[in-house]
């Protein structure tokens, strides 16, 4: 406390003094004081000066709790403000991050029909090569329209330790999807743009990705419940993307979904 109040008032009681030792001398130069006074005259001259320093000095010593106090609730409002302001752009964060988090765009798997090309000694390029069809419904759980950004697929393996880990797949990955026109037809449309509207599901599209090559594994064998697929669904809206891993029975060529389920990353 007796630090605070000295670094308050010390500036003022350096000026008081050396203001007064400068009229002092002053006094002194111009002979308004008489150099031939004694050291009691002196004294006498000088008590006055001394005097005013003192009640400087007990003046600033009463007043500078007060300025210091005053001083501390303004620098504790200033930072309760801060802390305030800090505070709502952390609650906006987490709402921005919960509203990331919700799905509003999913995919729901209809039917998978992926399946081995050939066996491994059969084949040119002496590796696997997979050719994957899924049929997919996209569901819009938010009232506006929104728009896929990119749907991926990707062959993984679990492994003793229950790790997931993606094999590098060649090829071409398909851009497109298919899906049956009013007429009977077939047509096919962008993935990335295509506009689920709001509250929506939408029509039955095909995703095909053939000639799926496992070019950096040329021993691998599908083998079920080890490997399988996992398609990722990405929206233009801000959310976590959408994941679905679909198990396969990598055994029978005419091959049906095993299981599926979201995953949550």
């Amino acid at each position: 406390m007796l630090g605070d109040l000295w670094t308050f008032g010390r500036q003022q009681v350096i000026i008081a003094v050396i203001a007064s030792l400068i009229i002092l001398f002053l006094q002194l130069r111009w002979g308004v004081i008489p150099r031939e006074l004694t050291f009691y005259g002196f004294l006498s001259v000088a008590l006055p000066y001394l005097g005013i320093i003192a009640l400087a000095f007990i003046f600033h010593a009463v007043r500078a709790p007060w300025i210091i106090d005053k001083d501390r609730q303004r620098r504790a409002n200033k930072l309760r403000g801060r802390i305030r302001k800090q505070r709502q752009e952390v609650e906006a964060l987490d709402s921005e991050l919960s509203e990331i988090r919700e799905y509003k765009l999913t995919a729901i798997v209809v039917h998978t029909s992926s399946y081995v090309f050939a066996d491994t000694e059969h084949i040119t390029l002496n590796c696997p090569v997979i050719n994957v069809k899924l049929v997919l419904r996209f569901k819009n759980h938010a009232p506006q329209d929104m728009a896929i950004e990119d749907l991926d697929v990707m062959f993984c393996e679990r492994n003793i330790d229950n790790e997931i880990f993606q094999v590098v797949a060649q090829g071409d990955r398909p851009r497109t999807l298919y899906y049956r026109t009013p007429e009977g037809g077939r047509a096919q449309t962008d993935i990335a743009g295509l506009v689920v509207k709001g509250f929506g599901l939408s029509p039955e599209y095909t995703f095909v990705w053939q000639r799926m090559t496992l070019i950096d594994e040329p021993y691998l064998k599908p083998t079920n419940g080890q490997h399988f697929l996992r398609l990722t669904l990405r929206a233009v809206i801000p959310q976590k993307p959408f994941v679905v891993d679909i198990g396969v029975d990598w055994e029978n060529p005419a091959s049906y979904i095993w299981w599926k389920a979201p995953v949550d990353d």
